[in-house]
């Protein structure tokens, strides 16, 4: 299909508090590079979607993003513009970790100074989309006891497990069947998480 118009090179976009759904300009824009003048975006809370949500650092043109912000305000995105009032957001390389479809949950031990609010995880997508979380909408759980939400699309999950220090975790699924996670090994489990 062709599509005329004139390009988008700057855009100015009114944010609601909470999580928004927005797209780029008609060039790709580095997540660091969005102009944050109140400091109302929460880093590492950007959010493409392919076959499940996948965090992202560009918005590329033609995509919806979802984006988490702790208040009203206004974001410029602009090809012009190289230098964004907010660094990227880097997990601690000390959490544990399980990775299904393109989501890496963490796990066991505390976040330090890190805002819990940047694990957090955009609405769930409808069916038949694949989807993983904590439950509370969350990519972190730092109890001994976690519940996991899935809606899994297929019978068998592959899951990637990366546990720190010799610490011993285990997966429980709805059935009661067990499934250990021990250093960094992938597991297949049964659609019943």
């Amino acid at each position: 299909t062709d599509i005329t118009g004139s390009s988008i090179n700057s855009l100015t976009i009114q944010m609601q508090n909470d999580w928004n759904l927005i797209s780029g300009i008609s060039t790709p824009i580095s997540y660091t590079d969005i102009v944050d003048p109140e400091g109302i975006v929460i880093p590492g809370t950007l959010f493409g979607f392919g076959e499940s949500y996948e965090q992202v650092d560009e918005l590329e043109p033609g995509k919806a993003y979802w984006l988490r912000t702790t208040g009203a305000g206004e974001i410029t995105l602009s090809s012009a513009n190289r230098n964004g009032r907010f660094n990227s957001f880097y997990p601690s390389g000390h959490l544990n970790t399980i990775k299904v479809f393109n989501t890496t949950l963490y796990f066991g031990d505390e976040i330090g100074d890190e805002n819990p609010l940047s694990y957090s995880l955009p609405p769930k997508a409808p069916a038949p989309a694949r989807d993983i979380r904590f439950s509370g909408n969350t990519g972190i759980c730092i109890s001994d006891e976690c519940v996991i939400e899935a809606i899994p699309s297929e019978e068998f999950l592959s899951i990637e497990c990366n546990i720190q220090d010799g610490e011993e975790w285990e997966i429980i699924s709805e059935s009661g069947s067990v499934y250990e996670c021990l250093g960094n090994e992938e597991l297949m489990m049964s659609g019943d998480l």
